[in-house]
């Protein structure tokens, strides 16, 4: 299957889609396209509603492989906190904004800060910084 030619098309991925796209050999494409981007993704709970916003600081597919395929969201603590069958069965994954590798970390922080402060995910949501 070809990747979309914008990631930002890329929306209300499940894990199970997640983790073939990081893994399954058919996904090599979207693999390449999502290596070549660091970007700001939102995190949603179907079962409620609370979203999670993080970025990406090596690529979207790097940190969306360690920290969620391999990683059930372990780092994050009120993600983590949810328990590893929860986040395969409920979270799903959504691209907000994508930057070129090689943009300053500081841009993507403040994009995901001002992305954090749209959404209220720290008020009514799961993230905790």
């Amino acid at each position: 299957m070809p990747p979309p030619k914008d990631p930002l098309a890329i929306v209300d991925l499940s894990w199970a889609r997640l983790r073939l796209i990081a893994t399954n050999p058919s996904f090599a494409a979207w693999r390449t396209v999502l290596s070549m981007y660091n970007g700001v993704y939102v995190i949603r709970d179907s079962t409620n509603g609370d979203l999670y916003v993080g970025a990406t600081f090596k690529s979207i597919l790097s940190c969306w492989d360690n920290d969620y395929v391999q990683g059930l969201g372990k780092a994050k603590v009120r993600l983590r906190d949810l328990g590893p069958e929860h986040l395969r069965q409920h979270m799903r994954w959504s691209v907000d904004r994508v930057f070129p590798l090689g943009t300053p970390a500081k841009d993507i922080h403040r994009a995901e800060t001002q992305t954090k402060l749209k959404l209220g995910s720290r008020v009514h949501g799961l993230n905790s910084n």
